[in-house]
């Protein structure tokens, strides 16, 4: 038997009712919490790539690559260093800018350790001349997730050529009596002048100098930011046209899964999307050259989440106003 009011309201429809509109407050809170927690995850990945950039620009320079690796032997060609806590990243004093076991800024960030590795040396390996040897330097970073939380970790490497003194085990990965010992080599051997653009002040800060690049380019862990600046895209209004407002809606959403997962190239753990279920939400999103990955514009993820709560908005709005009606039909 169906029990109804006098206007034909039934306590079962009203507690539908009830119970959809906090469901929908629910989710709208964790789409809000998850955007936000992807945006904080962003943010410092992005610190750490422009710290690594910077790292990068140092080593660059072969009298501070000199001063960082002279006080290291190698164990043995093939093998690895680890550079101990305290020690690190060395400037044109010779003073140590960023050490090992060091936090890196104020945003729970900290290099982790640092490790030279892949020696090897002769003709075959890829040195460029006058150099006669090349190593891997590897970093790896850390942050928390959110403050207080899980902490993830980011590795990133740099490849060197050095002038070791000699490779036996022992010795000195390269010669300190020779101020040009190593180098990260940017730009050189590519007919590249930087010099006019890419400039260091005395205490090894590098600054670019209006360098813009037209077309497309491919970054791999280099990407600098000043404390000062931000990441920033055009988003005037006078620039765009064909205006149209976004209405993705949760169940388009909910066909897109976020994932913990492990790389398989080093094995470090992290959070993300896969390409194939953002494809089927939206083809534009996902890019793709042959004999390359799929990459996701994980930008743009931004204004559809947005749109997908303001959606959600809309949705509660009227089951609300439907709930107003069931109220009034009762009193």
């Amino acid at each position: 038997m169906k029990l109804l009011n006098n206007r034909g309201i039934s306590a079962v429809e009203m507690l539908v009712s009830t119970v959809m509109l906090a469901a929908l407050g629910t989710l709208t809170a964790v789409i809000v919490t998850n955007v936000q927690t992807m945006v904080g995850s962003t943010e410092r990945v992005l610190k750490i790539e422009e710290m690594h950039s910077e790292i990068m620009l140092i080593l660059s320079d072969p009298q501070q690559c000199t001063n960082t690796f002279a006080p290291h032997s190698i164990p043995a060609v093939g093998g690895s260093v680890t550079i101990p806590n305290g020690d690190g990243i060395r400037i044109r004093d010779n003073s140590v800018k960023y050490s090992t076991n060091s936090a890196i800024g104020s945003r729970n960030m900290r290099i982790e350790s640092m490790t030279a590795r892949n020696f090897n040396t002769g003709s075959n390996v890829g040195a460029r001349a006058p150099y006669t040897g090349v190593f891997t330097f590897e970093i790896v970073y850390s942050y928390e997730v959110v403050p207080g939380g899980a902490v993830r970790t980011q590795t990133r490497q740099i490849r060197l050529n050095t002038l070791p003194a000699n490779w036996n085990p022992g010795t000195r990965i390269v010669d300190n009596t020779n101020p040009a010992g190593c180098t990260a080599g940017l730009g050189a051997g590519l007919g590249l002048d930087l010099g006019p653009f890419i400039t260091r002040d005395n205490t090894s800060n590098v600054k670019f100098n209006d360098l813009r690049v037209n077309g497309k380019v491919e970054v791999n862990g280099n990407i600098v930011i000043q404390d000062a600046g931000s990441m920033r895209y055009p988003s005037d209004e006078r620039l765009k046209t064909d205006f149209t407002k976004l209405n993705f809606t949760y169940d388009q959403i909910k066909q897109v899964s976020g994932y913990s997962f492990k790389w398989k190239d080093n094995g470090n753990s992290d959070y993300g999307f896969m390409a194939d279920e953002i494809r089927s939400l939206d083809s534009s999103l996902v890019s793709h050259e042959d004999g390359k990955s799929d990459l996701v514009k994980y930008q743009e993820l931004v204004p559809i989440l947005h749109g997908s709560i303001v959606s959600l908005g809309n949705e509660a709005k009227d089951i609300k106003k439907r709930i107003n009606k069931l109220n009034q039909k009762i009193k």
